[in-house]
Parts: C-alpha cells; sequence; structure tokens
C-alpha cells in the first residue's frame, strides 16, 4: 500500500518486461519461426511461491509474479505453434548472501508508519526462516537441471523446503482465513 508507484514500475519492469524482452530476442534461436532447422527450445520461467501465494508488504514483488505465470502460461499456449515449451518454476526462500544485506531488515517506506511493528515483525520472520531453512543454491540448481532434462515436464514446479506448511496448507485454505492467519502472525489483526 505504501509502496511508492516507482517501485512498483521498477518490480514489472525486472521480473516481467526485462524477462520477456529477453525471450522474445531469443525465440528465433529457439526455433519459433516456420520450418526451423533445429529442434525447438524450452523456456524456463523462475518465477516464486509468491507468484501463487501472496505475503503482506511485498505487493508490487507478488504482482511481478502473479503477472509472471499469467504471461508465461499464455506464452507456452502460443509457441505451441513451434513445439516450444514453457516452464514455471516457483522456488521458495533461497539461502543467498541477500539476507545478510541491511535491505533485508530495514523499514525504509514503512519506518513511522502504522505498519513499521508489523514489517519488523515480518522481516524478522521471514529472513530468520530463509537464513535457516532455505533452499541451497545447490539444491535449486540441481532441481532446475532436472527439470530442463525431463522427457515430459509438467507446466509448472513448486520447490519450497517444509512443502506442507510452505505450499500445501496456504493453497487449500480459504483465502479469508489465510488473512486471519498471517494478520495475526504478523500483528495486523488485534484479535
Amino acid at each position: 500500500m505504501l509502496q511508492p508507484l516507482d517501485d512498483i514500475r521498477h518490480q514489472f519492469e525486472v521480473n516481467v518486461i526485462g524477462l520477456f524482452a529477453v525471450t522474445q530476442a531469443f525465440l528465433p534461436l529457439l526455433g519459433a519461426r516456420q520450418n526451423a532447422t533445429h529442434p525447438p527450445g524450452r523456456i524456463i520461467n523462475v518465477s516464486s511461491v509468491g507468484g501463487k501465494i501472496a505475503a503482506p508488504f511485498v505487493g508490487a514483488y507478488v504482482g511481478s509474479k502473479h503477472a509472471l505465470e499469467g504471461m508465461s502460461h499464455s506464452l507456452r499456449r502460443e509457441l505451441q505453434l513451434y513445439g516450444i515449451d514453457v516452464i514455471l518454476v516457483g522456488p521458495g526462500p533461497v539461502k543467498t548472501a541477500i539476507w545478510d544485506k541491511p535491505s533485508a531488515t530495514e523499514l525504509g517506506i514503512f519506518a513511522g508508519s502504522d505498519y513499521a511493528p508489523m514489517m519488523l515483525s515480518f522481516q524478522k520472520f521471514f529472513v530468520e526462516s530463509a537464513k535457516k531453512d532455505g533452499l541451497s543454491a545447490e539444491t535449486l540448481g540441481r532441481r532446475l537441471v532436472e527439470i530442463f532434462e525431463a522427457k515430459k515436464p509438467k507446466t509448472r514446479y513448486t520447490v519450497v523446503p517444509k512443502r506442507f506448511s510452505g505450499w500445501v496448507l496456504p493453497r487449500i485454505l480459504p483465502d479469508r482465513m489465510m488473512d486471519r492467519l498471517i494478520g495475526k502472525a504478523v500483528g495486523l489483526l488485534k484479535n
């Protein structure tokens, strides 16, 4: 709600527009043309658990990943003409140096706002759980190779630690129940 429009635009530029600009540039090399002289290629777009499950305070990121998901499904259907497959991979948190950067725990635009205490709670939980339970980059990398080399890949893969609590449960619970659980967990709901 408080994210400046320029920040939202930047997230979409990087996570959606930039990705599809690169995809368009490489489509001819992947065989997106009549009478291509080589077998069709395969596209793997890396989304996020956030492409399907929204968290508070990261709306621009979540929105950009939702957009990536929808556009990837459309692209896969369009590229059937050339035999090019588009696969989505939605990882959960990955243990990288990003969690050690000051920006991972700074309040930024939320400092001094009504959301500051909740944002601190959210950041603390998210950073600690990513450091403790996040996937290693190597694990994610190996899984991406397996997906890329699969003979008949699924259209979407979710690669998360703690699959039940981090993927299954949030997807089967009703939205209002998830709203309350998240709201209570970070302090957005007082009762």
